[in-house]
């Protein structure tokens, strides 16, 4: 699964959603209830991931001892090594909990769970919108030199209110199959709910609300400043409202 990250991410601040937000209609009553859906990951990927990181682990070990016997220690190199294993282990590990499920839709606690390195991330069916995804340049590129084989399909799980989303493909679960059935019941859930839909009406009252705020602002400046013009109008003697006579 990939990371879409935005240019800026960073906290956001909780704003209260419109009024009838979350409300039970007859889409939302027609999702399954009682039941966790779980989509494995690729055995394939996973024994591929494993495979490489045992070898990458036992060549780690021999540059290691080979390494500490000399009487010059190079310590860039040693500190390169003990990183490359560090990875190493992390991806193992890895492997086991993705092989249990990459992504799960909870319909009990109402929310999409992804697995991403070590994180374990929930997305509430109330945040949760889905849309059609697309390769990187990497796999643009190989899509061009294996032009006669199985395209991959991608789908992109979001937040909509955070700054990044989460992108897998038909290659990352265990079979088409499984994606099609996740791309069916996420994309369900996305209508049932319309996290999308009531996150753009939200924005737009926001907006709404800034540009009022804006235009009272400058309401006031005005006034100020009409009320600075008179102040210096008597304590010059004149009247504002006239107009200043040339004098002959």
């Amino acid at each position: 699964m990939e990371k879409e990250k935005s240019p800026e991410s960073g906290k956001r601040e909780d704003v209260v959603l419109p009024n009838g937000v979350g409300e039970e209609t007859a889409q939302t009553e027609d999702l399954p209830t009682g039941k966790v859906q779980y989509f494995p990951a690729n055995p394939k990927q996973v024994l591929l991931r494993r495979v490489i990181t045992v070898l990458v682990t036992a060549a780690c070990v021999t540059g290691l001892v080979f390494i500490l016997r000399e009487e010059r220690i190079n310590y860039a190199l040693l500190i390169l090594i003990i990183s490359a294993l560090l990875v190493c282990v992390f991806v193992f590990a890895q492997s086991f909990l993705i092989s249990g499920y990459r992504v799960a839709i909870d319909y009990d606690n109402k929310a999409v769970i992804l697995r991403y390195m070590f994180r374990k991330l929930s997305i509430p069916f109330l945040e949760f919108d889905c849309r059609e995804g697309e390769p990187d340049e990497a796999q643009k590129a190989i899509r061009k030199i294996r032009a006669g084989s199985p395209q991959r399909m991608y789908l992109i799980l979001d937040n909509v209110h955070d700054d990044s989303c989460y992108q897998t493909s038909s290659y990352d679960l265990a079979s088409n199959a499984d994606f099609m059935k996740l791309k069916e019941e996420a994309e369900q859930i996305a209508r049932a709910y319309k996290a999308r839909e009531h996150f753009e009406e939200e924005q737009r009252a926001l907006k709404a609300m800034e540009e009022e705020l804006a235009k009272e602002a400058l309401t006031d400046v005005d006034i100020q400043k009409i009320v600075e013009e008179g102040a210096q109008a008597d304590s010059e003697g004149t009247d504002p409202s006239e107009p200043s006579k040339k004098e002959e």
